[in-house]
């Protein structure tokens, strides 16, 4: 498990998310840190089901789409 980030640069990475990014960019633009390192950080996003791969680009990622319900696509009651 990797460290958490702090607060301010996960609000800055899940607003940047609403449209799907390439790893790059998030990586040394937004996380500051290795290509590595960003995948790493946003596995642990996408197994809480907050950030999906985008289905059309490989190695974009964007965030899951919520339902009226309040619950993300896939998401489980």
């Amino acid at each position: 498990m990797t460290t958490p980030l702090p607060k301010n640069k996960e609000r800055i990475l899940l607003n940047k998310l609403r449209g799907p990014l390439h790893i790059s960019f998030i990586a040394e633009s937004i996380l500051n840190c290795s290509e590595y390192m960003a995948i790493e950080i946003l596995k642990e996003y996408m197994e809480e089901g907050i950030i999906e791969e985008s289905p059309d680009y490989k190695n974009f990622y964007k965030l899951k789409k919520m339902l009226k319900d309040g619950k993300r696509n896939g998401e489980s009651s």
